[in-house]
Formats: C-alpha cells, sequence, structure tokens
C-alpha cells in the first residue's frame, strides 16, 4: 500500500491480491472544540501543570472584525487551533489519535490532517464503513471530511493472478486514481517509481535554466556548485531510501544520465559519486540511525535475533530478518539493508 512503502514498514505484499489505499483530507483544523480536546488531554499522562497551561492558552481568545471603520462586535473563540504555534501540531495530534480503523487488518497513517486509510484485499468490503466511521469521527470532533480533496488508489502486485483480480467498486464521492503523491513522493498503482521520476525529471530539468542565468550572471563557481546541491541534487535525494528501491531499471539510468549532464555543465565535482552510490550511502545512513538510537520511530520495527548454537556468516547487525513473502519485498528499504550482507 502507498503510506506502508513511504513509511517504511513491514510489507505482507502476495502475488495477485488487491491492496487499496484511501488518501482522506479532514478540513477545518481550526474548528477543533477546546472542550473536546481538553477531554482527551486530561486523559494523557502528564502533570497538572501542563495541563493547568494548554488550558490557559486555549482560553480567552476573542476575535472582531474592523470594515470601513466600522468594528464587529467581539465573538469569543472556543474551537481552534492555532496553526503556526508550538501547540497546534500536538493539539491536532491529540485530536486525531483515537481515530481507529474499525476492521482488523485495516491500517491507518496520519500525517497532520492528511489520514491515509489501509484496506487489504481481505477487507474490500469494508472501506464504505470505515468512511462512515471516519466521517462520524470528524462531526463528533466539529470536523469535516473533504471528499473532493481525497483519493482513493488500488495497488495490485505484477504477475500471477492479480492481472485478472477483479476491482472493487469505488468509494461514492471519491476519485479512484492512478497515481497519488504522498509527502512529495508520487507512487502508481503498478507500485514503480517512474512516475516519481518523471516529476524529477521535470522539475530538475527547468532548475537547470536556473543554473544556466546563474553563471550568466557571473555566479562564481563554487557557489554554483553549492546552489546545485541545494536545491538540485538534495531534491533527486529526497526521502530516497523510500522510492529508491522501487526504481526500475530505466529509471536509474535516466537519473544517472541527468547526473552526467551535470557535470558536464561544470554544475558539480566530477568526482561526485553516481547516484546509485548516494543512494545506498543515504540507505545505510537511515539503516544505521535505526539501528542504534532507540527512539527512531522505525526501531520497534527490528527484532533482535534469536542466540543459536550455529557458526552463521557474520552481518553488520543483530536483527531478525524479515521473511520475505514476494519479489516485491527487496524493493523494500529496511527489508534490502537487512539482507544486504548475507549474500
Amino acid at each position: 500500500m502507498s503510506s506502508t512503502l513511504l513509511l517504511p514498514t513491514p510489507m505482507s505484499v502476495v502475488v495477485g491480491r488487491i491492496f487499496e489505499s484511501v488518501c482522506l483530507f479532514v478540513d477545518q483544523l481550526d474548528s477543533v472544540r477546546h472542550q473536546t480536546l481538553m477531554e482527551k488531554v486530561v486523559k494523557l499522562d502528564i502533570t497538572d501543570n501542563i495541563y493547568n497551561w494548554i488550558a490557559s492558552f486555549l482560553s480567552g481568545h476573542m476575535h472582531c472584525t474592523k470594515y470601513d471603520n466600522v468594528i464587529s462586535s467581539v465573538f469569543t473563540v472556543t474551537a481552534n487551533i492555532i496553526q503556526g504555534s508550538g501547540i497546534g501540531p500536538p493539539a491536532y495530534l491529540i485530536t486525531a489519535a483515537d481515530l481507529r480503523p474499525t476492521r482488523a487488518g485495516n491500517d491507518m497513517v496520519k500525517f497532520a490532517d492528511d489520514t491515509y486509510l489501509i484496506i487489504p484485499a481481505a477487507n474490500s468490503g469494508s472501506c464504505a464503513d470505515e468512511l462512515n466511521n471516519i466521517q462520524t469521527w470528524a462531526s463528533t470532533n466539529n470536523l469535516k471530511l473533504n471528499c473532493s480533496k481525497s483519493k482513493e488508489i488500488i495497488y495490485r502486485a505484477r504477475g500471477g493472478r492479480g492481472k485478472s483480480a477483479e476491482l472493487p467498486s469505488p468509494c461514492e464521492g471519491i476519485e479512484r486514481v492512478d497515481k497519488l503523491t504522498i509527502l512529495g513522493v508520487v507512487l502508481n498503482s503498478r507500485l514503480t517509481a517512474t512516475d516519481h521520476v518523471d516529476g524529477l525529471m521535470s522539475t530538475c530539468s527547468s532548475l537547470l535554466y536556473l543554473m544556466r542565468v546563474l553563471r550568466n550572471h557571473g555566479l562564481p563557481e563554487t557557489s554554483l556548485k553549492d546552489v546545485f546541491r541545494a536545491i538540485v541534487l538534495s531534491r533527486l535525494l529526497y526521502c530516497a531510501p523510500a522510492w529508491s528501491g522501487f526504481c526500475t531499471a530505466a529509471d536509474r539510468e535516466r537519473l544517472e544520465a541527468f547526473h552526467r549532464r551535470c557535470k558536464r555543465y561544470g554544475y558539480c565535482d566530477q568526482n561526485t559519486p553516481r547516484i546509485s552510490e548516494l543512494f545506498n550511502d543515504g540507505d545505510d545512513v537511515l539503516f544505521q540511525s535505526v539501528l542504534h538510537r532507540p527512539n527512531h520511530v522505525l526501531q520497534y520495527l527490528l527484532q533482535d535475533r534469536e542466540p543459536t548454537q550455529y557458526s552463521l556468516r557474520s552481518r553488520s547487525h543483530t536483527k531478525e530478518l524479515i521473511q520475505k513473502t514476494s519479489n516485491l519485498n527487496n524493493c523494500h528499504f529496511l527489508i534490502r539493508l537487512l539482507y544486504k550482507d548475507c549474500y
């Protein structure tokens, strides 16, 4: 499913199975009732002084409008989350914490006001019930599910019975699409990174025009290379551990060809590693961070290996290997890195 690929978690993709993902947008963050929020805050394991500080922060807000030298009456604000404030993001996280799927096996991934509902093939008939649950939750919390911005996408493993599998009925009022952008990464229904690479090539090619303009205006070569690393190379490597494994050979060659062209133009050093090497370096940095930081968000996905009396090949880690269920798992970040030195 889409969000699982972006936030690398163990996948259980079986060839021929259909995985459905619905991207949902909850609007009107400023309409969260203070009373509802504080009822959820009081259940948290926090000290009284922090609770009182949050209550004090949310109280006493008023609003009036001045137009043509006429001032409206003062309105007391009792339902809002002040966007841009330090307490705004955690306040909405607390509000959305009790939004959960109703059917076992379904999952939700939430980021700010974006909610990703993931439904496996076995539960494809539960989509309507899940949407009704979300709409009920939104209404209870004085929010609104924006169906016009919500999208539905279905992922099917390539080959096998998946070619003839019958698709579930579309979600009522929600558009079904073939690709979805999640936190800047484009994922398509074929589970390849081709559409993401297409977008990268289009954007980065446009940025090369900016590089030419800067050079023509006399920007020193050292500064020009700094700009390239900041606006072009960083874009190519953004979230690379999440999507680079799903690149086809043609996708990788397009990226390498673009990088070689930038070297010929003098926008980056000739000794800059190839894109594939930069991908591998990014994978290693993230994987080592997961291994050695107990509080890392992905740490819980890695289980320590059980001790054994056998003399096995040494590894760079002491984690249990995640069992593969299809060739698609080879594209997955954690599985790729766990098996990296096992061959």
